[in-house]
């Protein structure tokens, strides 16, 4: 059986730990005018860990703050939760929803949502 992604992660080196998220934004980054091949991001998280900028380094900064402000501005409009309100809310507070179809739309728009936020976050400290 191979060993858990979790325990393959506890002795991963760093800068392979910074490319889930990197990889994670791909997609959105690129939408907003910053493509990132794989090696772009290899590279930009093997700055990070040595502690120096790459080229990209403050342009996707600043479109990952705007994409976390929005995801955040998102809960707020449309549930009226804040980031720890949203972590704790239950179906009752993503309402309203008729079907179960609803609900588990709806939940995965608010799970998308919040792992954006945490992930994005994670690569602005």
């Amino acid at each position: 059986m191979p060993p858990s992604p979790a325990i393959s992660l506890q002795a991963a080196p760093l800068r392979d730990i910074i490319l889930i998220p990197m990889r994670h934004f791909q997609a959105d980054l690129a939408e907003r005018g910053l493509s990132l091949s794989s090696t772009d991001i290899r590279d930009l998280a093997q700055a990070v860990v040595a502690g120096s900028l790459h080229d990209k380094s403050a342009a996707i900064k600043t479109e990952l703050a705007s994409l976390v402000d929005k995801r955040l501005a998102l809960l707020m409009s449309r549930w009226g939760l804040s980031f720890a309100q949203s972590l704790s809310a239950n179906a009752a507070d993503i309402a309203p929803w008729q079907t179960t179809a609803d609900l588990l739309s709806l939940a995965n728009t608010k799970a998308e949502t919040e792992t954006d936020i945490a992930l994005g976050a994670v690569l602005l400290l």
